[in-house]
């Protein structure tokens, strides 16, 4: 890896990307070339990753199908850990399971807009860009939702997770999810 902190033209190694834990060129047949805005010139060409939107779909499906598989052994840490009544603990457990389907949609969403602006001739346009790592600090009173909801889509948008639960319900606030997303395979889809 080249030496990040030199001008843009001077500095290489950037043609690679993190991927998995290591620095790598992505598989796909498709290049991102990185210009300067001011004299079009090429600073970086780099072969994109190729696991796109379809493929992180399949994967996120495989938690939702989790949660209807393991609801009888959510309910009772839910119930057990955090004092929900039974009630809560089935409508924290159904809000956790529908974020996770709904960030199956996410990965079609990552491309970005174009709006009109007020200037003739010219447009706006909005992108999404990568916030790398998510830090995830989640209370102890709606700990399965309120982590999942942050949790979910990180690996929808290609981004790592790292869960912080409240000390008093670090199994649903963090590990059940963990054990989740190792039965569903989202530890080997994303290293």
């Amino acid at each position: 890896m080249g030496d990040i902190w030199q001008s843009a033209r001077a500095c290489s190694g950037f043609e690679v990307q993190p991927i998995g834990g290591r620095w790598r060129a992505g598989r796909s047949s498709h290049n991102l070339i990185n210009t300067n805005p001011f004299d079009g010139l090429a600073l970086v060409v780099m072969s994109l990753a190729s696991a796109g939107p379809v493929k992180r779909a399949e994967v996120l499906h495989k938690p939702g199908r989790i949660f209807d598989a393991r609801r009888k052994e959510i309910i009772p840490w839910l119930i057990d850990e955090a004092g929900s009544s039974r009630l809560k603990a089935i409508i924290e457990g159904q809000s956790a399971r529908g974020v996770t389907l709904d960030a199956i949609s996410f990965p079609y969403h990552a491309a970005g807009r174009i709006l009109s602006a007020d200037i003739a001739g010219k447009d706006n346009r909005i992108n999404c860009r990568s916030l790398d790592v998510i830090d995830i600090i989640s209370p102890w009173n709606f700990p399965l939702h309120l982590t999942q909801r942050w949790l979910a889509p990180a690996p929808a948008q290609g981004y790592a997770a790292v869960g912080n639960p409240a000390g008093d319900t670090p199994m649903s606030g963090g590990l059940l999810l963990g054990k989740i997303s190792e039965e569903a395979g989202l530890w080997a889809f994303l290293m």
